[in-house]
């Protein structure tokens, strides 16, 4: 029994840092990006056996989480319809720290601001995440926050 809740701990963090996401940056007033904290991001990757790759260290934006915000353009069309929300990115960080794949998680405006929050996030180059101080691939999940003022 204590085996299986040993085995559960990684799930329940990762659930733990959805609901507990709070810091934000903000690009004049109109676009943020929420910093999952210094505990890293969602995580899980593609690995053939489990489907989740643990890590000791999250992959990290170079620059920051601002380094997103400030490639991120809030679309016009989507500014002169009101849109106004979240899009969640889910994004594969390669042990290189490229982008190598995203696909909208949460949706928002197909045409607007989940093509903008995809094109940040790629534009950024990542550090990789490291398990046992080696660089591995792993999923990500970023939240991008559309707000206007």
């Amino acid at each position: 029994m204590k085996a299986k809740a040993n085995a559960l701990l990684p799930l329940l963090f990762a659930i733990a840092l959805i609901v507990a996401i709070s810091a934000c940056s903000q690009k004049d007033e109109n676009t943020a990006i929420q910093d999952p904290g210094e505990t890293g991001a969602l995580a899980g990757s593609a690995d053939s056996e489990t489907g989740f790759v643990e890590y000791d260290e999250p992959p990290k934006p170079i620059g920051g989480f601002e380094a997103i915000v400030e490639q991120l353009e809030y679309p016009e069309m989507s500014r002169k319809k009101g849109i106004e929300g979240r899009v969640i990115v889910s994004a594969r960080i390669s042990e290189t720290g490229d982008v190598v794949e995203a696909k909208v998680a949460r949706s928002l405006d197909p045409d607007g601001c989940d093509k903008a929050a995809i094109r940040a996030i790629k534009a950024v180059k990542w550090e990789a995440a490291l398990k046992q101080g080696k660089s591995v691939s792993v999923w990500i999940s970023v939240p991008v926050q559309f707000t206007l003022k």
